[in-house]
């Protein structure tokens, strides 16, 4: 026990401390002092079946010093039953529709001032599934902003969820008109406000627009465009008839940020390499587009104007 203390917990402590002060005391506990309430804590200890047939098997108010209870169950606990003063968990009831998992995650909480020592405890499989349906889940949210923004409803926007080689959404029973599609890059617009504030990143992803430039040959200023009656007039540099290995390399070299999820430069690198295939997405126009200030950079021999951004977090 001493050794799992000393390669796990403090290591793990003192990360959560440097990153969240507020949630852990200042100054762990030393062995001894564990030691000493160990044995004090361990025999008030009890083992509960939580099922369908159990009746106030946790009920918290009857413990004048607080519940210290082994909970075992299956789906009444797995469904929303809270826990008070939750520390370790051992999970491993699946199911495999998204709304289940999710109603099972309700419970995945920790004591206030015990983040350090929150464990959960389950299979490789089963994180993988809850990674996904969190990846879902805020897809679908932005799903929601972008039907807000748009001004339309669910009726007429489309909203959709991504799918899962192994999971469902929900029931059969529950999809009503909901149906299967195939979704591509094609016919979208890709852009990210989501970038990096680190400057390695900055470093790494300015040298492969470096790199991209470099190969794709003499550019030419942005010419003016009429659009709905309008001229419209851009700043910058503009490159036509571009190989699509180019595009390729460059997707590759360039990071973009977790969160740039429907910008994601290796997906979208698979995805022109798989049109490549079947001699789709063959030529390709590329151009820096400047900003609004007075300040510029030097692309291929064209003053390009910056755009200035605030970092956020």
């Amino acid at each position: 026990l001493e050794s799992l203390w000393q390669a796990d917990f403090l290591p793990t402590g003192q990360t959560i401390r440097d990153v969240m002060p507020q949630q852990i005391p200042d100054d762990a506990f030393a062995w001894r002092e564990i030691v000493d309430k160990l044995y004090t804590v361990i025999e008030n200890v009890s083992v509960r079946m939580i099922n369908g047939t159990a009746k106030d098997a946790l009920d918290y108010s009857d413990s004048a010093t607080g519940l210290k209870v082994i909970a075992i169950g299956g789906d009444k606990l797995a469904r929303g039953l809270t826990l008070e003063g939750l520390c370790t968990s051992y999970f491993l009831r699946a199911s495999r529709m998204y709304d289940t998992l999710m109603q099972m995650g309700r419970w995945f909480g920790y004591r206030q001032g015990y983040l350090d020592v929150c464990r959960l405890y389950t299979t490789d499989e089963l994180i993988e599934w809850f990674e996904h349906i969190a990846d879902a889940s805020e897809e679908l949210r932005e799903e929601f902003d972008n039907m807000v923004a748009s001004g339309g409803t669910p009726r007429d926007f489309g909203l959709k969820v991504k799918s899962h080689p192994v999971l469902m959404v929900t029931s059969p029973l529950k999809m009503r008109s909901a149906r299967s599609l195939w979704l591509s890059f094609s016919g979208t617009v890709v852009e990210t406000i989501s970038l990096f504030k680190e400057p390695e990143y900055h470093k790494r992803n300015y040298a492969a627009f470096q790199h991209l430039t470099g190969r794709v040959g003499s550019g030419a200023p942005i010419p003016e465009r009429r659009r709905a009656e309008k001229i419209e007039k851009w700043k910058g540099v503009i490159w036509q008839n571009v190989s699509p290995e180019l595009i390729i390399d460059f997707l590759t070299e360039y990071e973009t940020h977790a969160q740039a999820r429907k910008a994601n430069s290796k997906l979208l690198a698979d995805f022109i390499t798989r049109m490549n295939r079947v001699d789709e997405l063959t030529q390709w126009t590329v151009a820096v587009i400047g900003g609004g200030v007075d300040r510029h950079h030097s692309v291929c021999g064209f003053p390009v104007p910056l755009m200035m951004r605030k970092a956020s977090e």
